[in-house]
């Protein structure tokens, strides 16, 4: 498929983009060769769906006619348009940066000599990033300024002292920041992907940062108590963080804001997962504070999972009515694909927290296969509502069912020995005879030594009532 790169880069372009890239090659200043605007007219009033699919030859005698066709011009034009249009990319995305506009026009002028317009510039570049967000891109900002200044000075000839400390400075708190930053990202992946990673150099950045100064940098901070916090799993080190998350949130860009905040709710979750309930309402406070900033959005979606983990935090907290109200307001929020069937689920499990099976569970059985884990996790409700309502029968076909699903379908392997070992363990339930406290008392400790069990509680208390 030859030309596949510039076929696939035009159909990425949006409809602004292709009007301003016709303005770019029109300048001369851009573009040069005639051919070019001639070749991307004829893109334009011909480039359909299908185009994706055809052969660059095809694409090639489509536009210009037998006549016209000469395989060699016609791929060097393809790699002249091409670069044009990465050219375009590369001028459109620096145009949004004033920061570095403002920065290479004094370097600029510092390397002409005009000594005034640079330090004019400078200082413009200066107040430029004095109104940027708290994320380390400021700090490498400031160095850069830093050795703007530097530079100059050298270029001077001057004996009087430079501004090699403040460079210096400068450089650490971007460094520290970004190596932070990094580190807890990594634990992160870490802990979910169980890979290992070396942070013995991180060891000793934080034993220099204890009690430094530099710590009482916003972002140094931030990054510093959420790491202690996630790799010592230290609740004092995590008020520290979100205390900051709170004070500062305001002061961080909301791409940045969003992986803080990402960071605390996970730890909230590995908290509450290994049993310790007290931080269903930190993590609920944290999602709060994403959705009024709207930092939940991917694309313009809310993620089903921040959909579906809201709901249950709502729940286990019993702001039922707040629940409910959020399941119909955000349903339209979600990708359409997902809407009704995280929205048919979520009622589901608002209902059947509130003992009402009667609507829970024509709610389920609307949930369909598409996705596969959520069609999982409602056939372990059924299971539960079957249970409580002594519909043994059903039950056990609902098991036996669902143990068959998990055998055939490719689930991955962690998810699929969750199912198969909740499966066993309601069976296990039905088979426990009434009044022997020596099985009962077995069970009850095999419960309550699994980990990150999300059923663990509904469990423990069947089993009381047996």
């Amino acid at each position: 498929m030859l030309g596949k790169k510039l076929i696939s880069v035009v159909n990425r372009m949006s409809g602004v983009e292709k009007r301003a890239f016709s303005k770019f090659l029109a300048s001369p200043y851009h573009n040069q060769r005639q051919e070019l605007v001639l070749f991307w007219d004829k893109i334009i009033k011909g480039f359909g769906e299908h185009s994706s699919k055809l052969s660059f030859e095809e694409l090639m005698l489509q536009f210009f006619g037998a006549n016209e066709y000469d395989k060699k011009g016609l791929r060097h034009l393809n790699s002249w348009m091409l670069k044009s249009i990465e050219a375009f990319f590369i001028l459109r995305k620096s145009s949004e940066h004033k920061f570095e506009q403002e920065l290479y026009l004094a370097q600029t002028y510092r390397e002409k000599r005009i000594d005034a317009l640079f330090k004019r510039q400078l200082s413009k570049a200066s107040n430029t990033n004095a109104y940027r967000k708290l994320d380390a891109e400021r700090y490498f900002a400031e160095y850069k300024l830093q050795f703007e200044q530097y530079a100059f000075i050298e270029s001077q000839n001057r004996t009087d002292s430079t501004n090699l400390q403040g460079l210096s400075d400068s450089l650490d708190l971007y460094l520290v920041v970004s190596k932070l930053k990094q580190s807890c990202l990594m634990l992160s992946h870490q802990a979910v992907y169980k890979v290992q990673y070396d942070f013995s150099f991180l060891e000793n950045l934080l034993s220099f940062l204890k009690d430094h100064p530099l710590l009482d940098q916003p972002s140094v901070g931030l990054y510093y108590h959420c790491y202690r916090a996630f790799s010592q799993n230290d609740s004092i080190h995590f008020y520290a963080f979100k205390n900051l998350l709170n004070e500062y949130k305001d002061d961080f860009s909301p791409q940045e804001i969003r992986s803080l905040l990402l960071f605390a709710i996970n730890f909230c979750i590995r908290q509450m997962n290994e049993g310790d309930s007290n931080y269903t309402k930190e993590a609920w406070d944290l999602y709060l504070i994403g959705l009024d900033q709207k930092l939940l959005y991917i694309d313009k979606y809310m993620g089903r999972f921040t959909y579906k983990n809201i709901i249950a935090l709502g729940i286990k907290l019993k702001s039922f009515q707040w629940t409910e109200g959020f399941i119909h307001e955000f349903k339209n929020d979600l990708k359409p694909k997902y809407q009704q069937n995280y929205f048919n689920y979520n009622l589901a499990q608002l209902a059947f927290a509130q003992n009402d099976y009667q609507s829970a569970m024509p709610l389920l059985a609307q949930v369909d296969d598409t996705d596969l884990l959520l069609n999982f996790d409602a056939k372990v409700m059924l299971s539960k509502m079957y249970y409580e309502l002594e519909e043994i029968d059903a039950l056990h076909s609902l098991l036996d069912s669902f143990k068959v699903m998990l055998q055939r379908k490719k689930v991955v392997g962690y998810h699929k020995s969750y199912y198969l070992d909740l499966i066993r363990l309601i069976k296990k339930l039905l088979d426990l005879p009434m009044g022997r406290s020596n099985n009962k008392a077995s069970l009850k400790k095999l419960i309550e030594e699994k980990q990150k069990f999300p059923e663990k509680d509904w469990f423990l208390k069947m089993l009381e009532s047996r």
